[in-house]
């Protein structure tokens, strides 16, 4: 992939966890669940910091001769790894208070999780520069976990049911 593609995919992932953000703090704040409040706003602060470092990418561009610099993102975050339900801490038929169907917004969480995954994949794939290949693997492994964490609590709520 050439670099100015490479950039224009870059602004899109931006975008994305700009609002994968939003979208997590929104619920993290409407939440009647403690923990789901505090997890969901931890996987906002997460999109953040990966805005941020893609904006970083971005601007390096410019300012290093059309050459990019990939930092070191670090693995991923264990999300109650441990918990039977890893965001919520009540069951589903006592979440009825929430502001939106729980399960709708989960599929919802999942979705865009999985769009991020597919954009950083395919940036990992295409690239011949191997430390663009370890920065978007790098991602797809941060997308992932909160991804498997997401289908972890569908899980339970499932089996809780």
């Amino acid at each position: 992939m050439e670099n100015k593609e490479l950039l224009k995919n870059i602004k899109q992932a931006v975008k994305m966890e700009n609002e994968a953000a939003l979208f997590y703090k929104h619920v993290a704040l409407l939440s009647k669940d403690i923990r789901a409040g505090e997890m969901l706003m931890q996987f906002s602060q997460d999109e953040e910091k990966h805005r941020r470092i893609l904006e970083y990418v971005a601007e390096s561009y410019k300012h290093n001769r059309e050459k990019f610099d990939f930092p070191d993102i670090g693995p991923p975050a264990e999300y109650g790894k441990h918990e039977t339900s890893p965001l919520y801490s009540k069951k589903l038929s006592e979440l009825t208070e929430e502001p939106k169907p729980v399960l709708l917004t989960l599929k919802e969480f999942a979705k865009k999780e999985t769009k991020a995954i597919a954009l950083y994949f395919k940036l990992s794939e295409s690239s011949n520069d191997v430390n663009a290949r370890i920065f978007f693997d790098s991602l797809v492994q941060w997308e992932k976990r909160h991804l498997e964490t997401l289908e972890r609590q569908a899980m339970a709520f499932s089996e809780n049911q």
